[in-house]
């Protein structure tokens, strides 16, 4: 039976692995005062920002707002029950409204799917841009089409799951 809690030798040391924390750290803080400030550059900032703009077009944060409110009890309740039959009421008297609203629906949906598209193809040009530390719109949106569209037809795919 072999005894695996040896003790260490000169030569075991000299094979041992020096770590150093703050190696990575220093190397990453340095590549991000490069990219950022030397030499500073407003153009490269705002095309890095627009690309920026675009990844996040899909990322639902939310509000962060609460309500409260007021709460009625029965009244909400009945309220709820009969809420469906009061709008289609108001629906059949003011159909203009209603086709006003259809619209806007659809129009919401369509901008919907438009900026879940753009947010998958932005999320790989603002990468690229951070990666190889450039600021292009035209170049990676091209040359990250093919990764893009399967990117966003998953996230359809998985938007539609939940809906």
């Amino acid at each position: 039976m072999k005894d695996w809690s040896r003790r260490l030798t000169e030569n075991d040391q000299e094979d041992t692995m020096d770590i150093r924390y703050f190696d990575p750290l220093s190397r990453a803080y340095e590549r991000m005062l490069h990219a950022l400030f030397r030499p500073f550059d407003i153009k490269k900032w705002c095309i890095v920002g627009f690309t920026a703009f675009l990844a996040g077009l899909t990322d639902c944060h939310g509000t962060n707002g609460g309500g409260g409110g007021n709460i009625r009890g029965r009244q909400d309740l009945e309220d709820l029950i009969y809420f469906p039959r009061h709008a289609q009421e108001w629906l059949y008297d003011h159909p203009v409204w209603f086709l006003l609203i259809i619209i806007g629906l659809v129009a919401i949906f369509i901008l919907a799917i438009l900026f879940a598209w753009l947010g998958s193809r932005g999320k790989f040009m603002f990468l690229d841009n951070v990666v190889h530390d450039r600021a292009q719109v035209a170049k990676p949106w091209h040359e990250y089409r093919r990764e893009g569209t399967p990117f966003f037809s998953g996230l359809s795919c998985s938007a539609s799951a939940f809906c």
